[in-house]
């Protein structure tokens, strides 16, 4: 099997049995059978992480509303397209597509949460919002610590339109979630981006 440092070439094919079968202790996600080397969190994306998951994850066990974790964990959407969303929520209706290796198909919602690296931001924006309108997920929040900003895309029609454009205070009142309301400035990272 190739190794993602060395032997992938840009033309070379990788999936999601290859990923699983690394030996190594590295990230990556496969998109389109291209390989990308996930670097690690870093502080505050993972503050924001675990403060948006407790908000989301109250209210989801609240009401009975299904399975939601944070990365890592796998998703994987086709033979080769297997990416580690920063929070994955799944409706009790679909359950079944959480297995022991992750989430084998589409769940409802996905969230990215920016960080400082300008490819990182680039596959969030462009590489992994195309990605996840291909296969259909219903609800796409992306969330900057930096700029302080939370865009939600919902699915209509297949292609993806903006539910909300929201920044520093605002208050988020997805859709997705009747009765939740997010107050932007309680998720906001202490020591900012």
């Amino acid at each position: 099997m190739p190794s993602p440092t060395t032997d992938i070439q840009p033309r070379s094919h990788v999936t999601v049995e290859d990923i699983f079968a690394m030996e190594d202790d590295k990230r990556y996600e496969v998109i389109g059978g291209e390989i990308h080397m996930v670097p690690p969190p870093g502080s505050s994306h993972q503050e924001l992480s675990a403060t948006l998951l407790a908000l989301l994850l109250q209210h989801v066990r609240a009401h009975a509303l299904g399975w939601i974790v944070a990365s890592p964990v796998a998703l994987i959407l086709a033979e080769d397209d297997y990416v580690e969303p920063d929070i994955v929520f799944v409706a009790e209706a679909r359950i079944g597509i959480v297995t022991t290796r992750g989430i084998e198909g589409v769940p409802d919602l996905v969230v990215e949460i920016q960080s400082k690296s300008p490819a990182s931001r680039r596959r969030d924006q462009i590489a992994k919002y195309a990605l996840y309108e291909r296969h259909g997920i219903p609800h796409y929040w992306i969330v900057d610590p930096i700029d302080r900003t939370l865009v939600a895309h919902t699915l209509r029609d297949g292609r993806y339109v903006r539910e909300a454009s929201l920044e520093n205070q605002d208050v988020f009142r997805p859709a997705l979630f009747p009765g939740l309301e997010i107050p932007l400035a309680s998720i906001w990272p202490r020591l900012g981006g």
